[in-house]
């Protein structure tokens, strides 16, 4: 019966050293994680929500496909909804403080409303206008984003 076993084992290393020489022609097993981590996830901008402001570190938009990597910079659970064209209430999970989320939405040219969905943030100002200009439009006629925020954490255009 030892011997069986013993056998047993030497097949199975065997197959797998086939299959790992057979996997490396066909390279099957690299590219799924290659395209979870490009592709479809587009341009990358990051959004960071405090009680209760949305900064983008991006203020021109022109139609695309775009991932949203959100931060909850805050001490109350926050997350990032967007509405608009083509855009129906895309959202990242509810962040408990200091966790992240992200969203990836394909924006069109038009005006885009990004808020926080939680409690009634969006009302005590997380919530902010994105115009998307049109591929060749000028960019400087209000794509900048705008928000109703009243904070004082020293102006919202600082940069970004």
């Amino acid at each position: 019966m030892p011997l069986l076993l013993g056998a047993a084992g030497i097949v199975l290393v065997a197959g797998c050293g086939d299959s790992n020489s057979s996997g490396s022609g066909s390279s099957a097993a690299p590219p799924p994680p290659a395209s979870s981590s490009s592709g479809p996830a587009g341009t990358m901008v990051t959004a960071d929500e405090t009680d209760f402001h949305i900064q983008l570190s991006q203020a021109d938009f022109t139609p695309g496909t775009y991932t949203f990597q959100t931060k909850n910079d805050g001490k109350f659970p926050h997350a990032l909804t967007i509405d608009g064209p083509g855009v129906a209430k895309q959202a990242t999970p509810t962040l408990p403080a200091g966790q992240s989320g992200s969203v990836t939405v394909t924006l069109q040219a038009g005006t885009y409303t990004f808020y926080c969905p939680v409690d009634a943030h969006r009302t005590k100002g997380m919530q902010m206008q994105v115009n998307v200009a049109a591929a060749g439009a000028g960019s400087s006629s209000g794509s900048a984003p705008t928000t109703s925020s009243t904070g004082t954490s020293g102006g919202g255009a600082g940069g970004y």
